[in-house]
């Protein structure tokens, strides 16, 4: 627990392990510290039930479920910048689509409207909270990544896939809204092996930024304050663990917590590292919780239980 270690990226060969179905009573996912920084959102299958919304004061360390659709899918969460609101997908009304809660008022309200067939997920913000991106899934295996203006709803399409199957996933906008994030799969077969590539919103130029052909990069994420880029990878090919690497940087920090368990999503602020770990997708059975760090990745303590 707690070894963080140094490494560059490099064209090493790896093997790729996937995504299973996992038995377990408890898979908690996607932690997001509130702007106030008091209170963490995430998403949890509990008890064979498909997702819902949960809350915890940090301080109490008290949870509250926000949302009970048992027939719904709830999924990723994320905070509006201004902390009165909580963004997430859901399925409730037919496709998946874009939807915002109210905290003050438990309110949920539809955002995105998506065609049918289409849905409408991946959610994240720049800092001002002016401009929310989110990705679209098509029939056809293609994808689109959308900027919306939050004060008049307006939709500008910022990237769509060329060709069926051409698809990519997990957009994330930078803080200050010039550079985009996202994952592209590279493999030729059936299963996936995703690099993170970056997009410069300005002048629409896209780069891959970690060439690595034989390992599976997942989950990225900026920190708060927009100086790391947060992902998951998995280059030893037993498990994902956390990396970090500063902003126009090529160097690389692994952030390693578990040698049985893997870490997919992270959110790193100016105050904590907050991150989910388990057994999901390995061959080992057992629950996926939520913990939280300090920034360095020390002092690691369980929040869900």
């Amino acid at each position: 627990m707690g070894k963080t270690s140094v490494l560059f990226v490099s064209l090493s060969t790896f093997v790729v392990i996937g995504v299973k179905a996992q038995k377990a009573d408890q898979l908690d996912f996607a932690p997001r510290l509130s702007p106030d920084q008091s209170k963490v959102v995430y998403y949890s299958y509990r008890n064979d039930s498909l997702p819902d919304l949960y809350l915890m004061d940090l301080k109490t360390q008290e949870e509250i479920q926000l949302t009970s659709d048992y027939k719904a899918w709830d999924l990723n969460p994320k905070w509006a910048p201004n902390g009165e609101h909580i963004y997430f997908s859901s399925d409730r009304d037919g496709d998946m689509s874009i939807y915002r809660m109210a905290l003050m008022t438990m309110e949920i309200q539809r955002v995105t409207f998506p065609r049918k067939g289409y849905r409408h997920s991946e959610i994240s913000f720049t800092s001002d909270g002016k401009i929310m991106a989110y990705c679209e899934f098509q029939p056809d295996r293609k994808t689109a990544i959308y900027l919306r203006e939050l004060d008049n709803d307006r939709d500008t399409l910022l990237m769509r896939s060329t060709q069926s199957g051409d698809e990519f996933y997990k957009p994330v906008i930078h803080p200050d809204g010039n550079e985009l994030i996202f994952l592209k799969n590279m493999s030729n077969d059936s299963t996936p092996i995703f690099d993170v590539f970056s997009l410069d919103i300005f002048t629409e130029n896209v780069k891959n930024i970690t060439r690595t052909p034989h390992i599976n990069e997942r989950m990225p994420s900026w920190s708060s304050d927009g100086k790391y880029l947060m992902y998951s990878a998995n280059p030893d090919s037993n498990s994902f663990d956390l990396f970090k690497r500063a902003r126009g940087s090529y160097r690389v920090v692994r952030v390693s917590f578990f040698n049985d368990k893997q870490e997919l999503n992270s959110h790193l602020t100016h105050t904590m590292l907050l991150f989910d770990s388990g057994y999901y997708g390995m061959a080992q059975e057992g629950n996926t919780y939520i913990y939280r760090a300090d920034i360095d990745g020390r002092n690691v303590w369980q929040l869900t239980k």
